[in-house]
């Protein structure tokens, strides 16, 4: 088991939360960084002090109630 670190970084770029879990591979701490990413933050997935993968935050779509608010969608 190796232990790694996800950081959830905001909109400057900057890590404002940080957890570490144990896991066996780096498959298994990217299945959870995804999961984080549903937060609607990019996670940074770390091991030993080095990034191994930043995970994009997780795409949002409109809600189909919202959609009339905003006009054309995409915007463009």
């Amino acid at each position: 088991m190796s232990a790694y670190v996800f950081l959830l970084i905001n909109h400057l770029g900057e890590p404002f939360a940080a957890s570490e879990q144990d896991f066996a591979d780096d498959r298994q701490a990217l299945d959870h960084a995804r999961s984080l990413a549903a937060r609607h933050y990019p996670v940074e997935v770390r091991l030993d002090g080095r990034c191994i993968e930043r995970v994009p935050m997780a795409e949002w779509t409109v809600e189909e109630w919202l959609q009339p608010h905003l006009g054309p969608w995409p915007l463009t």
